[in-house]
This record gives C-alpha cells, sequence and structure tokens, in this order.
C-alpha cells in the first residue's frame, strides 16, 4: 500500500473522531514532479463545512492540512489554516 493511500486512510479515521456536525471534504494538493513543498504527502487537505438548507453554499470553511511521513512507522502531523503551530497525532492541545 502506497504512502498516499495509508495517510489517506488515517486521515480520515483521524478527522472522524473529531465532529458529528460538520461535514468535511479530503483534498489531495496538486505537486508538480520533483517539487518539494512543506506539506508535499497526501492527502493534505480537509475542509470543513457546515451548510444549511437555508444556505446551502456555507458562508465560512476552514481548512487543515496534513502532512504523511514514513520511516519505520506512518507519522502524521497537522495545522490549521493561517496558523503556524504544528500538531502531532497523540500530542495537541485540543481537548477530548
Amino acid at each position: 500500500m502506497s504512502l498516499a493511500s495509508l495517510g489517506y486512510r488515517e486521515v480520515e479515521s483521524i478527522v472522524e473522531t473529531w465532529t458529528k456536525k460538520y461535514q468535511y471534504h479530503i483534498s489531495l494538493l496538486d505537486s508538480k514532479p520533483n517539487e518539494v513543498k512543506y506539506f508535499s504527502s497526501n492527502p493534505d487537505s480537509v475542509e470543513f463545512s457546515l451548510p444549511q438548507a437555508q444556505q446551502p453554499v456555507p458562508v465560512a470553511t476552514i481548512r487543515v492540512y496534513f502532512t504523511c511521513t514514513s520511516q519505520d512507522e506512518l507519522n502524521i502531523t497537522f495545522r490549521f489554516e493561517k496558523d503556524c503551530l504544528i500538531h502531532s497525532t497523540g500530542k495537541t492541545i485540543r481537548q477530548q
């Protein structure tokens, strides 16, 4: 299984535990061959929104950017848009 597939599944399982209220969409950001971006591993982005019957196109959304790396085991870090604090899956200040 590729790192992208493994990362996608792991990110999906993490995000599922975060909310039952908001909808989310996992996107793979395009990268050019041999291009190194800070958040270059896939999946790259999860966008959360709260569409409503009166307003199906949400007024606001928030993105969370993930990085998946693998040496001996899969390591996933993430940050919220416009935030420079990088969280690890086992080490975050988010309350359960």
